[in-house]
């Protein structure tokens, strides 16, 4: 129990460690965080009754809700929205890619190189957390990749 709390802890730490320029995020944290203290003040208090019948019960029902959602699906919580990219087999092809993302901030949720042919290139499926995230990034790695 106390690892999951202090895993909570660190992970919420380190999402605070920069300032989001999205205020929309750090509030969604806040709340987060809230409903984070509030469930840990139900289980203190189900200590404090000796209340161990309740807590197992919840522990039970949380293991069976984390085995049923799939180990292999991409995109199962939060939906994502993909791009596939042909980039030619040279030095910095990546770079070209990410530098122009990053310079636009736009984040890739996730990257998979789905095949690639030595001394032609490879196709990238490039994963965005939102359809204007993906549509901008189309837009922008036009003039790049192919």
């Amino acid at each position: 129990m106390l690892i999951v709390i202090f895993s909570f802890l660190l992970n919420f730490a380190t999402n605070f460690k920069h300032v989001p320029k999205n205020l929309y995020k750090f509030k969604n944290n806040a709340k987060s965080l809230d409903a984070f203290i509030s469930r840990l003040e139900k289980i203190k208090n189900h200590i404090s009754k000796n209340e161990f019948d309740l807590l197992e019960k919840q522990f039970e029902e949380a293991h069976t809700n984390r085995n049923e959602i799939p180990r292999n699906a991409k995109g199962f919580l939060s939906r994502l929205y993909d791009i596939f990219v042909f980039v030619k087999d040279e030095p910095g092809a990546i770079n070209k890619i990410s530098s122009v993302l990053f310079k636009n901030d736009i984040n890739i949720k996730d990257i998979e190189l789905l095949k690639i042919r030595e001394g032609t290139g490879g196709t990238f499926r490039l994963s965005f957390e939102t359809i204007a995230e993906k549509e901008k990034a189309e837009k922008l790695l036009k003039g790049i990749a192919h």
